[in-house]
């Protein structure tokens, strides 16, 4: 099982428990050294690994609960750039769009009662990834029975 810490990037070593409690410290020097390649960066890699390391500190052990599955539905909101024209609205069959005018004059869609599986979702991204529609933001809403 992943720890909050390990997914956040911030847990590099100590699965074994070998370094014992400063692991963090061991986590953000070999965070620097994997930088070798940036041989000027190193000194501030190593204190970004240690900042990293040590907030990940508290979290060691906590278990990332998985709410949604890959085949369940779920109900989204979905921001892009821009307005939608009629023949694309119905990639997200039957969810509300909303048009918005932000302060620099450009356009923003919210697409809200999106529902769909992971896999449907995926696909629904590489097809406006595809017609270079910029995507501002997925936001998932609930579970659909």
């Amino acid at each position: 099982m992943e720890t909050v810490a390990a997914a956040a990037g911030g847990r590099l070593l100590n699965p074994l428990g070998v370094v014992g409690t400063w692991d963090w410290v061991a986590n953000g020097v070999f965070f620097g050294l994997y930088h070798i390649h940036q041989p000027r960066g190193i000194p501030s890699f190593i204190l970004t690994g240690l900042i990293r390391a040590s907030s990940a500190k508290p979290f060691e052990g906590m278990i990332m609960q998985q709410p949604i599955s890959l085949n369940s539905h779920n109900r989204y909101e979905i921001k892009i750039h821009g307005q939608l024209d009629d023949t694309l609205s119905g990639w997200f069959g039957e969810a509300k769009a909303r048009v918005e005018t932000l302060p620099d004059d450009d356009q923003m869609t919210t697409l809200s009662d999106v529902v769909m599986d992971q896999t449907g979702l995926v696909g629904l991204i590489r097809r406006l990834h595809g017609h270079g529609i910029v995507l501002i933001s997925i936001q998932i809403t609930g579970e659909t029975k």
